[in-house]
């Protein structure tokens, strides 16, 4: 207690006691027990006020109240502010997980995602930087997984939050191959859509108007040309250019229109350059380019920063950047090798990589299995679930109310329950078409099933120490800032002061004798 302090208590006892001695001395004895207890809480509350009113920065200097709230602030952000993945795939589609990590400490750090004692993925964040990151992996398994995102600095592990996941079947996709000629390429990729449990019909010409036909997973059927009644059974078309040149024109028109109207998926494999035109080759201008080196060419996928290590050393094709389209791979030296572009509620997938089989025979079946799954699931005729539901809190806790929505796509209300449990539903106030309902969870981990309509889904709550940014109690956990403290503090002080007084200014002015 230094000097400042103990001349205030001094001063506010003297001022008290000469006050209530004055109360006292009043003839009129009237309220004179709460007109001395406004007195003295008048008296506490001014000198309240000029205690905080001194030490509102303590005895601490300028630099060390700035470190201290800067410590606070750096307490709060580091960790995640942002993060995102899809709580639900199906299988073969990629698990992707985007957020930004705030590292305060001068040494960089590891985000490593791992699952099932093994290291799917990794990102270096470097020191006292905000960095925004993308970590991926394809599951391998169907059904509930939870896969880790950790923190490591040198050998040390900071931080290992969870990442709950459920792998749904996928009604396998139906793809149609047609091929001019026969080649390694479209043997193997055959090979490896039916061993992902894909439908697949392959003709491939072997002469003039003479046709080779293949059904592999998928029931054999009559057909000599191609037409729309054949090409809906399909969610996917995958031809060489040659061989979609060679189509009729009313065979064309039949693809375009299941393409634009009917959301086909169109994969061209383009091996050389083709001087017709049409509306599968204009939005994809090609060119003919050399590598540097003889060194194995390095290909990057846009969605990811994944390389893929290229054996072909030879002369390349490059498609040429045109407005409206995408490119989805390309080298390291920036040329695009391939291109997708929407074509109504279709979309058509232009590759120049004609030899991804070397991929296989060169051992790395994952670099090929990725390459082809990336196109497949961007090129494939997109199914849309007709019944929907999601949570709307992003890290549901125990105890505390998860509220859900639910779309049934037929316009009635779903009969919802979670294990034994009914949900109670009402509809949406602007959309007629949502159905609401709230539940509380009673413990964390994954949750009894979610039925509705014949339907199931399976849903994580975390605990309160996971991903402590995103928790309600982080504030209660974390110091308080004290100069909010002291503010609060100086407000109650007026509080006291402010009624004490006017108790006596009312009290003299209606009652003084």
């Amino acid at each position: 207690m230094n000097n400042w302090n103990l001349l205030i208590i001094i001063g506010c006892s003297l001022l008290g006691i000469i006050l209530v001695q004055r109360e006292f001395s009043r003839r009129n004895r009237h309220w004179r027990l709460v007109r001395c207890i406004a007195t003295i809480l008048a008296v506490f509350g001014l000198g309240g006020m000029v205690f905080q009113m001194k030490n509102s920065s303590g005895d601490r200097s300028p630099a060390e109240i700035k470190k201290g709230a800067d410590s606070l602030s750096l307490a709060r952000k580091a960790g995640f502010p942002d993060i995102h993945w899809n709580t639900t795939l199906k299988s073969g589609q990629p698990l992707i997980i985007e957020g930004r990590y705030v590292n305060t400490d001068p040494g960089a750090r590891i985000l490593v995602l791992s699952g099932f004692n093994a290291r799917l993925d990794s990102v270096i964040i470097p020191s006292g930087s905000t960095y925004s990151f993308r970590l991926r992996s394809i599951p391998k398994q169907t059904g509930k997984a939870i896969f880790q995102l950790q923190v490591i600095q040198g050998v040390n592990m900071l931080e290992s939050e969870p990442i709950p996941v459920v792998v749904e079947a996928q009604n396998p996709l139906k793809v149609l191959m047609l091929a001019s000629y026969p080649d390694f390429e479209n043997k193997f990729l055959s090979q490896w859509l039916t061993g992902n449990h894909m439908q697949v019909v392959q003709r491939t010409r072997i002469s003039q108007h003479k046709y080779e036909k293949i059904f592999l997973n998928h029931p054999s059927f009559d057909f000599s040309r191609i037409t729309d009644t054949v090409l809906s059974q399909f969610d996917l078309l995958i031809c060489d250019l040659a061989s979609l040149v060679s189509l009729s024109s009313t065979e064309q028109a039949a693809v375009r229109h299941q393409l634009s109207q009917n959301g086909m998926g169109l994969m061209i494999r383009a091996d050389t350059i083709q001087e017709k035109k049409g509306y599968y080759t204009d939005p994809f201008p090609c060119y003919m380019f050399k590598p540097k080196n003889n060194s194995p060419r390095l290909l990057y996928t846009t969605d990811s920063l994944r390389n893929l290590s290229y054996p072909d050393a030879a002369d390349a094709i490059g498609i040429r950047f045109q407005s409206g389209t995408q490119p989805l791979v390309l080298e390291k030296g920036g040329q695009i090798r391939v291109s997708s572009l929407l074509e109504g509620r279709g979309r058509i997938c232009f590759t120049t990589i004609h030899n991804s089989y070397e991929w296989s025979l060169s051992g790395k079946a994952a670099d090929y299995g990725y390459y082809w799954t990336s196109l497949i699931q961007k090129t494939a005729r997109q199914k849309k679930e007709k019944f929907q539901w999601r949570t709307t809190e992003k890290f549901p806790r125990p105890h505390q109310p998860v509220h859900f929505s639910f779309e049934p796509g037929e316009g009635q209300m779903p009969w919802v329950t979670i294990g034994t449990d009914s949900l109670f539903l009402q509809q949406h106030k602007n959309f007629s078409s949502i159905w609401e309902g709230e539940y509380w969870p009673r413990q964390p981990g994954w949750q009894p099933a979610v039925h509705a309509n014949n339907r199931y889904g399976e849903w994580y709550v975390f605990e309160e120490k996971d991903w402590p940014l995103f928790s309600t109690s982080l504030y209660m956990e974390l110091p308080e800032n004290p100069e909010t403290d002291k503010s609060r503090n100086a407000l109650i002080f007026c509080i006291f002061f402010m009624s004490g007084w006017c108790f006596l200014w009312l009290e003299r002015k209606f009652f003084l004798i």
